[in-house]
């Protein structure tokens, strides 16, 4: 296994290996929750199906634009049971991770959704 270190911004770097997840603020030295491949996994699928569903919606168009920011909001509220993995996620430090791995302009933004919301 290969673990890979790459600088994110200030004094944070993400870890990426075969089987975890990870931020390390060099500050303080404190390590984020890791996240197993499994649960990677599932996150990036509930976002993927979240994004098709926006798109079906008319809420996201194909090619990533947010044409109802309200109403993205307002589904981020009402799906957030089947968006329990990519909280998970967010909250470990590896929503940099997730967005390099789905290829779609929204991503951040649903992100940052989340992530508010679930705070």
């Amino acid at each position: 296994m290969t673990d890979k270190y790459n600088y994110v911004a200030g004094d944070q770097f993400t870890v990426k290996g075969s089987h975890n997840v990870g931020k390390i603020d060099k500050r303080t030295g404190a390590t984020a929750q890791t996240l197993s491949v499994a649960d990677r996994t599932q996150a990036v699928n509930e976002l993927a199906s979240f994004i098709t569903r926006l798109e079906r919606l008319g809420i996201v168009s194909n090619s990533g634009q947010i044409t109802d920011a309200r109403a993205l909001e307002s589904e981020v509220v009402a799906q957030q049971s089947k968006l329990r993995k990519a909280a998970k996620a967010i909250a470990s430090g590896a929503g940099d991770a997730l967005s390099s791995m789905l290829d779609h302009v929204a991503v951040p933004v649903i992100l940052g959704l989340i992530s508010r919301i679930g705070s």
